[in-house]
């Protein structure tokens, strides 16, 4: 049940003086939590140890003096936040907490009486006064029991409590060593004998517990998560073979992320902020537009969806969208095969982990799936299963695997489930390994133990790790922010509160243990800092830019080794050292790296690299090869259309080279071999499509007289083998359009969309309610 009825009773005799404060500050943030989370939830306020009298048993006569109602059970206002910071102070008299106890109790049953209601007493006490009426005990934990109350106390100064969580969040019971040193009861103290006694109380209801006050304000933040029940779905586990046997159980998420509230809109001119409910709402209507006339509206009856195919949309009625979902009659989790855990990995999952639960009440159920779980768990295996969740839903590849410890005693055994992609959702990004990389950038062995050392120096103890008390920091701020501006509208927005940033940040012993590593770490791994600029716009860095390291580097130190007497490799177009000279640092791309090295063009622009070498007329025969090296690592190690679609710009960049400076020669003699051969079929085989349709063919005799190529055979040279090509030879052909970016967007199938004829404007109008 999600709606909740809350009393707290809360000690203001003279034993909390100067325990109060704190006291009432975790009241309000639970109170706080409980108006953001449901508008059904009631609260009510009783305070026993005042000096006045004021609740419904006392004006009956039946006595309970000093014990007053604060605020009745309904549902809660921001203003009783303020009457908790000005109408409470400490009483002079000692305090009954049975007489608080039994009004707070009353006052649930008047108002709630056996509705479907979570019923809860918070009892905020220090118990150090004694009971006056000690009789009405027993009768009052039966009336609990009876009515289905539960107690959680927050004892202020507690030696005895409970702690620990059942199944669904309660609170279980686990006793410490209380009768370790017992004492007589004439010995025991008055707040011994109480602690004792609250104890006994909460082991008699159905959910309590006896939480130390020693961080009353952390201990009621954990008690502000909504306990909701989650939405299961019924299903057949369906086990393969002749009969096809099936057993039902439950699927429900493991965890779901908690988002953000959504705004409302409501109108300024019809907003009342006093109204109990909503004056301003506004509608929202959608109107659609003939793009071509924006006067004419397009009827809903006259739009047609359709899919993307190229720059066209292939329209798709309503009927044929139906007709095209797959029928799924039952809601099932077929079992398809087992394998290996070892198989499936972690960073196979797609979607939330999932909870096979037994059926409720079905004994063959329970000990088919505990059944399952331990024959996979003792055999290390996962099982691979169709899922759909409801009738007629898209079915689901999933992994189903047990639990990594068996249960404890008394509980149900159960399977986890995730999702597994398809074909279709794997993002197949290809990036070159490190391995590539050359032995500069390689990590050290002392950097790869600096690392480790880090790691075993932050590591965290089981105990210590607690997602179930770990918030959210940007939801806690913004309940701050909500209730701080119902309050006051003009304030400032509020910060983080400090024990949620507690929890954000390394704990103070943590990071003094982990400081010599950390500073070994840092030694390692100096920073330098980047100079600025100058505003000029920053070079980009791709990992593809990796692919070339190797080759500058075995360039670098053979022109080390080869000594200074040593004569240099020929400049010729056909050299192999000059072929060679390609580079991969994008960072000193279009340049030598020294004067009589080698030349070096980058993977992110290589025609603007290329083109600014061919200033230098000594260095331009290395730049025609260092080009054409370029180009086919483009292809060859890029595989992508992006990459195919830059090294065709390149060719093109290259063959006007080739025909300014006397080249054609060592074009032709590159392109045939060095690319058509390779590329014109086979993997690379789009790169040889785009090539033939930016018509770069080879030069003829017709464009350099140097060149021994007839028009014809440049002609036939992009035609298929059993073609007679008639295309004529481009050198400056246009390319194809693209949008050269160069980053991983490029690298990414466009995905298909679903678009509506027409222009869709929006249009708020404000309508009172």
């Amino acid at each position: 049940m999600s709606k909740e009825a809350i009393v707290f009773c809360i000690d203001v005799g003279s034993s909390m003086a100067g325990r109060l404060t704190s006291a009432l500050e975790g009241v309000k943030l639970l109170i706080e939590a409980k108006i953001l989370q449901s508008k059904q939830n009631e609260i009510g306020v009783v305070l026993f140890g005042t000096d006045d009298t004021a609740n419904p048993l006392a004006s009956a006569g039946t006595g309970y003096e000093h014990v007053t109602v604060l605020a009745d059970l309904v549902r809660p206002q921001v203003a009783l936040l303020s009457t908790l910071d000005t109408q409470i102070e400490t009483g002079s008299d000692a305090a009954d907490l049975i007489d608080g106890l039994v009004v707070s109790v009353d006052l649930i049953v008047r108002r709630i009486g056996k509705k479907k209601y979570l019923k809860t007493v918070y009892l905020i006490t220090a118990a150090e006064d004694p009971i006056e009426n000690p009789d009405d005990l027993d009768a009052t934990v039966q009336h609990m029991i009876d009515q289905e109350v539960n107690l959680v106390v927050v004892g202020i100064d507690f030696k005895h409590t409970t702690s620990g969580a059942s199944d669904g969040g309660a609170q279980v019971i686990k006793e410490e060593d209380q009768d370790a040193g017992e004492e007589d009861e004439e010995e025991a103290s008055v707040k011994e004998g109480n602690e004792r006694m609250l104890l006994s109380i909460v082991r008699a209801t159905k959910l309590g517990a006896v939480l130390s006050s020693s961080d009353l304000v952390e201990t009621l933040n954990r008690l502000q998560t909504r306990t909701v029940q989650p939405p299961k779905n019924k299903v057949q586990l369906v086990f393969p073979g002749e009969g096809h046997e099936e057993v039902p159980v439950l699927v429900y998420a493991r965890a779901k992320r908690t988002t953000m509230p959504s705004l409302k809109k409501e109108a300024k001119a019809a907003y009342d902020p006093t109204a109990a409910e909503p004056t301003g709402g506004v509608k929202t209507d959608r109107v659609y537009r003939n793009p071509n006339q924006p006067d004419e509206e397009v009827g809903a009856q006259d739009l047609v969806k359709g899919y993307r195919y190229g720059r066209e949309y292939v329209p798709v009625s309503a009927a044929d969208g139906a007709s095209m979902k797959v029928e799924t009659p039952n809601a099932c989790l077929r079992l398809i095969a087992f394998a290996d855990a070892s198989a499936v990995r972690a960073s196979d999952s797609i979607g939330d982990v999932k909870c096979v639960v037994p059926a409720v009440g079905s004994r063959r159920s329970e000990a088919c799936v505990a059944s399952l779980a331990s024959a996979m768990r003792g055999q290390g295996r996962v099982a691979i299963a169709r899922f759909v969740a409801r009738r007629n839903a898209d079915p689901q590849l999933v992994c189903v695997f047990p639990s990594a410890d068996p249960p404890r005693p008394g509980h149900q055994d159960h399977l986890l489930m995730w999702q597994l992609p398809f074909a279709d959702d794997i993002r197949g990004f290809t990036f070159p390994s490190f391995a590539a990389a050359p032995a500069s950038q390689q990590p050290s062995r002392e950097q790869v133990a600096a690392c480790g050392a880090v790691v075993d120096s932050l590591m965290l103890d089981g105990a210590a790790f607690m997602p179930e008390a770990t918030f959210n920091p940007v939801i806690q701020r913004n309940r701050k922010l909500v209730i701080a501006r119902v309050l006051d509208p003009n304030c400032q927005l509020p910060g983080v509160d400090p024990r949620v940033r507690a929890y954000m940040e390394p704990s103070p012993a943590l990071a003094a243990q982990a400081q010599p590593a950390l500073g070994a770490f840092a030694a390692l791994f100096k920073m330098t800092p980047v100079e600025d600029s100058g505003g000029k716009a920053k070079r980009k860095h791709f990992w593809s830019d990796i692919a070339g390291a190797d080759d500058e580097a075995a360039s670098t130190a053979a022109a080390a080794a080869g000594g200074a007497d040593e004569a240099p490799a020929s400049s010729s177009p056909s050299s192999p050292s000059a072929a060679a000279a390609v580079g991969g640092a994008a960072g000193v791309s279009g340049k030598r790296s020294k004067p009589g090295g080698p030349v070096s063009i980058g993977s992110v622009s290589p025609v603007a690299d290329f083109e600014a070498l061919l200033g230098d007329p000594q260095v331009v025969p290395d730049a025609i090869n260092a080009m054409m090296a370029r180009i086919v690592s483009l292809v060859e190690l890029g595989g992508t259309s992006a990459h195919y679609r830059k090294a065709i710009e390149g060719v093109a960049s290259l063959r006007r080279a080739c025909l300014n400076h006397g080249e054609a020669q060592a074009f032709n003699d590159w392109i045939g071999p060095n690319f058509k051969d390779s590329f014109e079929s086979g993997m690379h085989g789009e790169a040889f499509e785009l090539l033939v349709a930016a018509n770069l063919s080879l030069i003829s005799s017709d464009e350099d007289d140097a060149a021994d190529v007839s028009p014809d055979d440049a002609r036939a040279f992009l035609a298929p083998p059993d073609t007679a090509a008639s295309a004529a030879p481009g050198g400056d052909s246009a390319l194809p359009e693209t949008e050269d970016d160069g980053d991983l967007d490029d690298m990414e199938n466009p995905n298909t969309r679903a678009a509506e004829t027409g222009v869709a404007q929006t249009h708020a109008n404000f309508q009172a309610n």
